[in-house]
């Protein structure tokens, strides 16, 4: 009996180990030519530039991290609160863009969002030539 429950729970084990996961990644450095499969995270201060990358997931920018996302594809969110720098420059975003108290530039240029683009008492915006699918909001508009 004993045996038949260890080849049991050798059995789920091997199940959760072997299905498909997301994971969560910290971007602190440039990443090219990269797949990630679960969310981005920018730790507060660093700097990530993600170029020609594709996230299976949301990318998160922390307090005073700058984040560029270059000629990449995002399938989430992407949500920055308090981050010094945002930049989307030809690159596309499945899902909603939300942004607030970015504190040096946030740019959005030559890209396209999927969902909402929501920005909040961000000091510097500039870009065009977007493709916005969902509503915009406050310094958006």
């Amino acid at each position: 009996m004993n045996n038949r429950v260890n080849k049991k729970y050798f059995a789920i084990f091997s199940l959760l180990m072997l299905s498909p996961m997301a994971w969560s990644a910290t971007c602190n450095k440039a990443m090219n030519n990269t797949m990630i499969n679960g969310d981005l995270n920018v730790p507060a201060v660093a700097t990530c530039i993600i170029n020609n990358t594709v996230v299976n997931g949301d990318v998160i920018a922390q307090k005073n991290s700058t984040l560029v996302v270059d000629k990449a594809t995002v399938h989430g969110d992407i949500n920055a609160e308090g981050a010094k720098v945002v930049k989307i420059l030809s690159s596309a975003i499945q899902g909603d863009v939300k942004t607030s108290h970015i504190s040096a530039a946030f740019v959005i240029d030559k890209s396209a969002i999927n969902g909402d683009l929501s920005c909040l008492g961000n000091a510097r915006l500039s870009g065009g030539n977007n493709a916005i699918s969902g509503s915009k909001s406050a310094q958006c508009k």
